[in-house]
């Protein structure tokens, strides 16, 4: 009878191997298949004295992943403010990431390097991903991710001197305004026309003041940012450095409230202290101290525990 009497792998390119177990049924896995390009299986074959061989030539691609970082395929997405999108390919620089953009009506809409249109209310973006490196086209399906705009619900707003914070009911912070000294907190001095997310933290609260920002994260954390010309973004005496992202004020966790003038802050704690910090020349931060640096008030009769307090130009109030 007919026999199958040897069978050889090759790599286009390569030297031919030959398989063990070579038999009518031949099964090739990726412990043989292990790169991608041209392969060629060769089979030879012995009847009586005649000899017979065939070869079948095949291409291996192997597959990989692509899409938007932090979305699946198929997703419908709310949202308030157009996210920060970014693509992924896991074909290590041998890949190519294209993208489209429809309106809810299936027309094309122009979104430039994956930024939603501003004015559109619902878009879904068509991602598409090509290998770079194969002789054959080798590409996924493509990927839709549609948005779908939600008006923000603010829970909480601040307004300074010449910007403003606001916290929505997710917890993020937002600043948009004048911000040439870093009170938006976003990392540089550039005016922002629009709300911008201050961050990735979640908020309990804000308060803007004259060129300067604090807020309290949900974790108690106290934290301030832009001038500091008085300290009143970092209370320990002497600092004067503007700070362009949140800085976080000490290392406790247990603040409840903060109140900003133009050049000073004060802040309540969860055990009803006050501390104040910054311009002190109109004893803005209460009656005795004189110089700079965080201190407790502390009134006349040793009242020391206050439940609420806000900040104006060169004053304050508190409740006690």
């Amino acid at each position: 009878g007919c026999e199958i009497s040897a069978c050889t792998l090759t790599l286009e390119g390569g030297e031919p191997w030959e398989l063990e177990g070579c038999g009518e049924s031949i099964v090739l896995t990726l412990a043989e298949l292990d790169q991608e390009g041209s392969w060629t299986l060769s089979v030879e074959a012995e009847f009586e004295e005649q000899i017979e061989s065939a070869s079948l030539t095949f291409e291996v691609l192997h597959a990989f992943e692509a899409g938007l970082e932090g979305y699946e395929a198929g997703d419908t997405i709310a949202f308030s403010y157009p996210p920060e999108l970014e693509s992924f390919c896991s074909r290590d620089g041998a890949c190519e990431v294209t993208h489209r953009c429809e309106d809810e009506t299936g027309a094309d809409l122009s979104c430039e390097a994956l930024a939603l249109p501003d004015d559109a209310a619902e878009v879904t973006i068509i991602l598409s991903a090509c290998a770079t490196d194969t002789n054959v086209e080798h590409c996924l399906e493509e990927q839709r991710y549609t948005f779908v705009y939600e008006a923000p619900t603010w829970v909480e707003v601040s307004a300074g001197a010449n910007h403003s914070c606001g916290i929505l009911d997710d917890g993020s912070l937002w600043c948009w305004g004048s911000n040439s000294s870093g009170e938006l907190g976003v990392g540089d001095s550039d005016q922002r026309d629009v709300p911008t997310r201050v961050g990735d933290a979640l908020w309990q609260t804000v308060a803007a003041g004259g060129q300067h920002t604090c807020g309290v994260q949900v974790d108690g954390s106290l934290w301030c940012w832009g001038r500091n010309n008085e300290t009143q973004v970092e209370s320990a005496a002497g600092s004067a450095t503007n700070y362009e992202t949140p800085h976080q004020v000490g290392t406790d966790t247990n603040w409840l409230i903060v109140a900003t003038g133009i050049e000073h802050t004060c802040a309540v704690t969860t055990t009803n202290s006050l501390q104040c910090w910054g311009e002190n020349s109109d004893q803005q931060l209460g009656p005795g101290p004189t110089s700079e640096g965080r201190v407790q008030v502390t009134l006349d009769g040793g009242i020391d525990a206050f439940v609420a307090v806000d900040a104006g130009a060169a004053h304050t109030c508190a409740v006690t």
